[in-house]
């Protein structure tokens, strides 16, 4: 299979302020996307897509960096957007035929080179059009909505399986955002069955360990991706030692 990848990594992240670039585990956030990927061995390209010059910047050799429309940079902007601007803009026809667009998610630094091997393989193989890498939901049954805005002001489950036992609820399970892959032509075509970042019957879900499924949204999400970051090479130290 015949693939790119495609890192989007934006400099004026909000709730994590500048996250792309701040420091984790002794290497700017951005830096563990580009090197799992790189180290993944699997893709004819891969593409950095940021609309800062800095983030830019970080891009070493194997990796080319593609500076995003202003206007694809904002909060609201779907994953695939900026993900399809590199694909119609980017002469892939040197490669030849493109079989699959793989997104690595600059904000899950746990990604390793083996998960994009093993999630590529799995892909392949598989009779869907998107794979996405997903996670146990724990006790999502007891999710609920506040009322208003404010969890004070009541709270309206949102599943309900009358009076099953817990014991008996069937398995959820969530995207972790590690990594998505799409059919070429379905980002090309900018598929909006595809592209907009839901699931559906056409989607493989790839089951990966909760340990490398941090995504870091939050400054506690931060903490604890660098502490399993800093436990991995840790582990990686002795091993070669």
């Amino acid at each position: 299979m015949r693939s790119i990848a495609v890192i989007p990594a934006r400099g004026n992240s909000k709730r994590v302020p500048g996250k792309n670039k701040k420091l984790i585990a002794g290497q700017p956030m951005v830096m563990w996307a580009m090197i799992a990927a790189y180290e993944a061995n699997i893709f004819d390209e891969i593409y950095l897509t940021s609309e800062d010059p800095e983030i830019l910047d970080m891009a070493f050799s194997g990796i080319t960096p593609f500076e995003r429309s202003e206007r694809l940079s904002g909060d609201l902007v779907p994953q695939w957007e900026p993900v399809a601007e590199v694909v119609r803009h980017t002469n892939l026809a040197e490669l030849g035929f493109v079989d699959a667009v793989c997104v690595v998610t600059s904000g899950c630094p746990l990604t390793t080179p083996g998960l994009l091997r093993e999630t590529a393989v799995a892909f392949e193989q598989s009779d869907k059009r998107q794979l996405a890498t997903v996670i146990p939901a724990r006790h999502g049954w007891m999710v609920s909505e506040a009322v208003f805005g404010n969890p004070a002001n009541g709270l309206i489950q949102k599943l309900d399986y009358g009076n099953l036992q817990s014991t008996e609820f069937p398995p959820l399970y969530i995207p972790s955002g590690n990594v998505r892959w799409w059919k070429y032509k379905d980002v090309l075509d900018s598929d909006p069955i595809l592209v907009t970042g839901t699931c559906n019957a056409d989607t493989y879900g790839y089951l990966i360990p909760e340990d490398l499924a941090v995504d870091v949204n939050t400054p506690f999400d931060f903490k604890i991706a660098e502490l399993l970051l800093n436990q991995r090479r840790a582990s990686e130290a002795v091993i070669y030692s």
